[in-house]
């Protein structure tokens, strides 16, 4: 391996680094139950333990005495800014701009000189 075709393959290294940094910072989960009175779900995005962003969602269905049904809904959404998923949001996003970077480079580097 030649220094001339370092920076590409750093720049390779960085580029399919930074995409699964950014995948896994914004792959979605959802989950959710259901049945009888109560039915709650939630969804998130980034890593299951320290997610980007959870929005809960519960929805209750009560009877009157008079025979009218009633349905209460709730909803919250948290954010995580610091969290694992946003610092490998962070560093996918670094490591894209580095692999830009290094791939311009090395297509410099590769390209002779002018002469006139």
């Amino acid at each position: 391996m030649t220094t001339s075709s370092l920076p590409s393959w750093i720049a390779r290294l960085a580029r399919v680094a930074g995409l699964v940094l950014l995948v896994t910072a914004v792959g979605p989960r959802i989950e959710g139950t259901g049945g009888g009175v109560t039915t709650s779900s939630h969804w998130s995005l980034g890593w299951p333990k320290s997610p980007l962003v959870v929005v809960h969602e519960t929805s209750t269905q009560e009877r009157g005495a008079a025979g009218t049904t009633s349905v209460v809904e709730s909803r919250s959404i948290e954010f995580g800014f610091l969290s694992w998923s946003m610092a490998s949001l962070v560093a996918g996003v670094v490591l894209l701009a580095l692999s830009r970077s290094l791939r311009r480079e090395a297509e410099r580097a590769s390209k002779p000189a002018d002469a006139g």
